[in-house]
C-alpha cells in the first residue's frame, strides 16, 4: 500500500517521514540522482511500538553512471588513421585497467563502463614504420549527468630514413669534394640548401620522412661543369632500414687548342702539314690532323693537362719539324677562354739539282775539280757527280723550267773550260 510518493533526498541526502504507526515499511526509488544509476532494491524498515521515542533507520547508496573513451590514432603529417597501434589504460594512481588494446580499422580504440575520474593511455607498440609515442594521453571520465564519450587523439610520426649522395668525376670515378646542393620534396618544398659534398664526396641527410626528393646541384667543384637542371631524385620508403644512396657525376671543364703552321722565313701560312696529338704520358689522342688553309689545325674538348703535336708530314716542299710543339689546357673560368695556341715554322728543302755527265776527256791523267762541283778525270773525260748529305728535295713542276735553265748553263760552262785546256794544251806541246 503505497503511502507516500515524491519524496526527495534534500542537501543532506536524506529523507525523513513522521506519524507512522508501528508496522513493516519499505521505501521504493523512482528516480536516481544525476548521473546515477536507480537503484530499485526495496529498502525495507520497521517502525516499533513507541514504548520509547525510536527512529527507524534506512541507508540507501547508487552508483555513479559510468561514461565510455574513444582514442583515435593518425599520422602527425597526414592525418591518416593507423590501425595497430597498442595501448594499456590507467587510472590517474597508477593502476592498470586494461592492456593490450589495439587500434582497429578506423584507428580506434572504444571503452566502456568506466567510471567517473581521471585516467590515461600510454603506448605500448606502434603502428609498423612508425616511432612510438610514450606521452601519457591523459583524460576524464565525467559525471554522467548526460551521456558523454570522453575522446582521445593521439598521433605518431613515420620513421625517418636518411641518404648518401655520392659525387664523382664521369670519367676517373674519382670523389669530388665543394660540390654544393640543394635537397627538395617532390612536390617543390625546398627541405634543405647548401649542402656540400666533403672530402669523401659525399652528402648524408637523416631524419626524412617517407616519400620522395630530389638533390638539385647549384654549384660545381672547381673545374668542373654540372646542370642546374638535372634532377637527382630518390625515395625514403616507410620503414627503411639502410640509407638510400644517390649517384652523381661532374664532367671536367674543357679546352682547345689552334695550332699554325708558318714557312719559317716569310711567315706564310702552311696548309697540307700533317699532325698527331698527343697527352704527356704519350697516350695518342687523335691522328692525321691536318692544316687548313689558313694553316691551321683547331682541336675542342681537351680536358685540363699537358700535350704536345708531332708533326708526321711536311708540306710539298719543306723539310718535316720532328720536334714535340707542346702546350697545356688550364682552368677556364669562362665559357669564352681564349684556346691554346701552337705556333710551328718549316724550312724549305734547299734545291740541290743533279750534275750532267762531261761529254769529253781530258787529256791530263790528275783528276781536277771545275767551278760546277763536278770532279773530272782527265784520262776517260768525264765527270763524277758529288751531291750534298741528305735526300733530294721533293720538287713539283713549279722547278722544272727553273732547273733546265740551270743545267744548260752549267754545260756550257764545262764545255768552255774543256775548250780552254784543250788549246792550252795544244800551246804547250808546240
Amino acid at each position: 500500500t503505497k503511502i507516500a510518493s515524491g519524496l526527495t533526498t534534500d542537501a543532506a541526502g536524506q529523507v525523513k517521514v513522521a506519524e507512522l504507526k508501528p508496522g513493516d515499511y519499505y521505501f521504493k526509488e523512482t528516480s536516481a540522482p544525476a548521473g546515477y544509476e536507480l537503484n530499485d532494491a526495496k529498502l525495507n524498515f520497521t517502525v516499533e511500538l513507541q514504548t520509547t521515542v525510536k527512529v527507524a533507520t534506512v541507508s540507501a547508496t547508487n552508483a555513479e553512471k559510468t561514461g565510455s573513451v574513444v582514442l583515435t590514432k593518425t599520422d602527425s603529417d597526414t592525418g591518416k588513421t593507423l590501425s595497430g597501434a597498442v595501448f594499456d589504460l590507467y587510472k590517474k594512481d597508477g593502476t592498470k585497467i586494461a592492456s593490450g588494446l589495439t587500434t582497429d580499422a578506423a584507428g580506434q580504440v572504444k571503452v566502456a563502463e568506466l567510471k567517473p575520474g581521471d585516467y590515461y593511455f600510454k603506448e605500448t607498440s606502434a603502428p609498423a614504420g612508425y616511432e612510438l609515442n610514450d606521452a601519457k594521453l591523459n583524460f576524464t571520465v565525467e559525471l554522467q549527468t548526460t551521456v558523454k564519450v570522453a575522446t582521445v587523439s593521439a598521433t605518431n610520426a613515420e620513421k625517418t630514413g636518411s641518404v648518401v649522395l655520392t659525387k664523382t668525376d664521369s670519367d676517373t670515378g674519382k670523389t669530388l669534394s665543394g660540390a654544393v646542393f640543394d635537397l627538395y620534396k617532390k612536390d617543390g618544398t625546398k627541405v634543405a640548401s647548401g649542402l656540400t659534398t666533403d672530402a669523401a664526396g659525399q652528402i648524408k641527410v637523416a631524419e626524412l620522412k617517407p616519400g620522395q626528393y630530389y638533390f638539385v646541384e647549384t654549384s660545381a667543384p672547381t673545374g668542373y661543369s654540372f646542370d642546374i637542371k638535372k634532377q637527382y631524385s630518390f625515395t625514403i620508403v616507410l620503414n627503411q632500414q639502410h640509407a638510400v644512396t644517390v649517384k652523381a657525376t661532374n664532367t671536367e671543364k674543357t679546352g682547345s687548342v689552334v695550332l699554325t703552321k708558318t714557312d719559317g722565313d716569310t711567315g706564310k701560312a702552311l696548309s697540307g702539314a700533317v699532325f698527331d696529338l698527343y697527352k704527356k704520358d704519350g697516350t695518342k689522342v687523335a691522328s692525321g690532323l691536318t692544316t687548313d688553309v689558313k694553316g691551321q689545325v683547331k682541336y675542342n674538348n681537351l680536358k685540363l693537362g699537358k700535350y704536345y703535336f708531332v708533326e708526321v708530314k711536311a708540306p710539298k716542299g719543306y723539310d718535316l719539324n720532328k720536334d714535340k710543339q707542346t702546350f697545356r689546357i688550364t682552368l677556364r673560368m669562362t665559357e669564352k677562354s681564349i684556346p691554346a695556341n701552337v705556333q710551328v715554322t718549316d724550312k724549305k728543302t734547299p734545291v740541290q739539282p743533279e750534275k750532267p755527265e762531261n761529254p769529253t776527256q781530258s787529256s791530263s791523267s790528275k783528276p781536277r775539280t771545275g767551278t760546277s762541283g763536278s770532279t773530272i778525270n782527265k784520262q776517260t773525260g768525264s765527270s763524277d757527280k758529288r751531291t750534298s748529305k741528305g735526300n733530294l728535295p721533293q720538287t713539283g713542276e713549279q722547278y722544272s723550267g727553273y732547273l733546265t735553265v740551270i743545267g744548260i748553263v752549267i754545260i756550257l760552262a764545262v764545255l768552255g773550260i774543256i775548250l780552254y785546256r784543250r788549246r792550252l794544251n795544244h800551246k804547250n806541246s808546240k
